[in-house]
């Protein structure tokens, strides 16, 4: 029955009716056209079109060899038209020999009788614009206009995918303009690449808008495009971000996994802090056998359990990670033992350490994926006012570098400020305005030394103030600027953003009690924990700073080594370096090298007034309690 179907079409259009059914299966449609070539005669010859089609077929088979046979045996049966031309150019293209194709081309444009067609055009455009070389395909475009053809949806469409693949933003909507001033109408092809240009561009309000103007049934099959949306919805923050890739996660098939995707999933909903459809993603990542070595990722998870206060959470994701051998920094075992510590579980905060140690890392290290003490960065913060006489006073690491300062009163109004005076080892810092007194209320001053931990305090700041409860007494931080320690500090709950720095912690009746200054943040940015320093250890210094514009502490004039080195000597207590000053006036040796690099140990210091001294931080502590001239 085949022969007389086909001979009753003489036209060839039943056996290119029947490849195109058969786009899909290459190699079965190859095997019908190959039937066709045997049963071919003088009187039943194949048409250009059956063909052309031919070739196309051996190209979607990635057969090129057969695609350039059926191309020169169509040539030699005199059946050399453009769409043979067209069909071959076709195959190059898609094959990824761009070389080929822009050689047949010339060819083409020398051929007696055909010429290129608008579809020789864009396949040209089309190769261009892979490989972007955006030029050339806009020379190509010219070279249409000059030749009098007429510019279709398939050549704005393979301009704009140009443009797309090129970044090219600007000139994508560009040629998305010009083929509407043109009257020819968008199809679902234009829609969608513009769609993909929006997405990688950022613009999630046109983005969306071509998802609406696309063919829905088409574009919901389309997971290339649902993919690339969830991508351009995790990478740019919106209101409805979530709620959108919820809805597009629901048309993608199970058995399409993609770990790239996977992974941006976990870190879209880590950074929600939604941490049930987070650890839903992790789930999967670990049955698909997905290893995340990404720290940026990794980073985000640990902050979400931490801010969801889930330890144990983060315990069996800690244990499953290691296993799938995830990427594992310290932030995950410090995090661990804030949370056990916040939780007052000091025993499992103390195998944390254990844990640490079977697997090589250092408890004591620090990098830039610990969790650590952050100094809020400088630019923006908060203060209080001293008195009437227009005193504020704030962290010295917030006006550090400044050259313009302004104070921001309650209700707005902003006033130039100059520094009194400053002490980078407290982070402190003294400003003034100039300011009508009415205008100013000064904060009544209270007393840390008698606090207690679980009291309720409140700490006041830019963007928000805080109810919170103090954590810890004693606490230890040290100056970002000096690397000195500031003793006695109050950690609390309180979640600090960078801009609270310089705060005023309030007891619950409204008097200082501390000066907020640091967060503790494997994210270093809002956090739980925070850090004051205590009302009585800065009063003194800020009365200096008012009254001299600098504060004077009393030096040994000496230098000692770090805590590190001491320890590796089995020496407890400070070991002095370089004695000048009073310590070299006094007599203090110092520990040196002699030639050869052997140790020749100097003094040691053991104790100040009575008092032990065991490290630098107990020498600085005692001297924060000395005055100039005491012996």
């Amino acid at each position: 029955m085949g022969l007389p179907l086909f001979s009753s079409y003489y036209d060839g259009s039943a056996l290119v009716e029947l490849l195109g059914q058969l786009r899909d299966f290459p190699y079965l449609a190859l095997q019908v056209f190959n039937w066709r070539r045997k049963h071919a005669g003088l009187s039943f010859p194949i048409t250009s079109e059956e063909y052309a089609k031919g070739i196309m077929v051996a190209g979607r088979a990635r057969n090129v060899e057969l695609a350039v046979e059926l191309y020169n045996e169509a040539t030699n049966n005199g059946v050399k038209t453009s769409t043979i031309y067209n069909a071959l150019m076709s195959v190059y293209m898609t094959n990824g020999l761009p070389d080929k194709c822009h050689s047949l081309f010339r060819e083409f444009k020398m051929e007696e009788f055909c010429s290129p067609t608008i579809v020789t055009y864009n396949i040209l455009i089309s190769v261009f614009g892979r490989l972007m070389l955006i030029d050339h395909m806009e020379a190509t475009l010219q070279e249409i206009y000059d030749s009098g053809l007429s510019p279709n949806v398939g050549t704005y469409n393979n301009l704009i995918a140009g443009y797309v693949t090129a970044w090219m933003w600007d000139q994508m909507e560009t040629s998305y303009s010009m083929m509407k001033t043109r009257n020819i109408n968008p199809d679902n092809n234009t829609y969608m690449l513009m769609l993909r240009g929006y997405a990688h561009s950022g613009n999630l309000e046109k983005m969306e808008e071509m998802y609406e103007l696309g063919e829905q049934h088409l574009v919901k099959d389309d997971l290339s495009v649902i993919r690339t949306m969830i991508c351009a919805y995790c990478k740019c923050p919106s209101a409805n971000r979530v709620r959108r890739i919820d809805e597009l996660i629901r048309l993608i098939p199970k058995d399409e996994y993609r770990a790239w995707l996977n992974v941006l999933l976990i870190n879209v909903y880590a950074e929600e802090r939604l941490v049930e459809k987070m650890e839903n993603f992790i789930n999967i990542a670990f049955d698909q056998h997905t290893v995340v070595n990404t720290v940026r990722v990794m980073r985000a998870i640990i902050t979400a359990y931490y801010h969801s206060n889930a330890v144990d959470k983060l315990t069996n994701f800690v244990k499953r990670s290691e296993s799938a051998g995830w990427r594992i920094c310290r932030s995950l075992y410090h995090c661990k033992m804030v949370m056990f510590g916040s939780q007052n579980r000091l025993e499992e905060m103390e195998n944390v350490l254990t844990e640490m140690e079977k697997i090589n890392i250092d408890p004591n290290r620090q990098d830039a994926f610990t969790l650590d003490v952050l100094e809020v960065p400088q630019g923006s913060g908060s203060g209080f006012i001293l008195d009437t006489e227009g005193h504020i006073v704030t962290n010295y690491h917030v006006i550090h570098g400044a050259s313009d300062l302004r104070v921001t009163l309650a209700d707005q109004s902003t006033y130039e400020a100059k520094v009194v005076g400053y002490d980078q080892d407290k982070d402190v810092a003294v400003l003034r305005i100039d300011v009508p007194k009415d205008k100013l209320r000064p904060i009544p001053i209270g007393v840390s030394a008698d606090l207690l931990v679980g009291q309720k305090v409140f700490a006041i700041g830019n963007p928000a103030s805080k109810y919170s409860a103090i954590f810890g007494l004693k606490r230890e931080i040290s100056s970002a600027a000096t690397g000195r320690p500031i003793q006695d500090v109050i950690q609390t709950d309180a979640a600090l953003n960078p801009v609270n720095s310089g705060g005023p912690l309030l007891d619950s009746s409204g008097n200082l009690i501390g000066i907020n200054s640091a967060i503790y943040s494997p994210s270093g940015a809002s956090s739980g924990v925070g850090f004051s320093i205590p009302v009585d250890a800065v009063g003194g210094i800020v009365a200096q700073l008012v009254k001299y514009g600098k504060v004077t502490r009393p030096i040994l004039g000496i230098k000692f080594a770090p805590d590190q080195s001491v320890e590796q000597l089995r020496v407890s207590e400070v070991l002095v370096l370089a004695p000048e000053g009073p310590a070299g006036k006094a007599g203090l040796l110092s520990t040196k090298r002699a030639a050869y690099g052997r140790l020749i140990l100097g003094d040691i210091i053991t104790s100040v007034n009575g008092k032990k001294v065991t490290n630098g931080s107990d020498l600085y502590r005692i001297l924060d309690t000395s005055k100039v001239g005491d012996k």
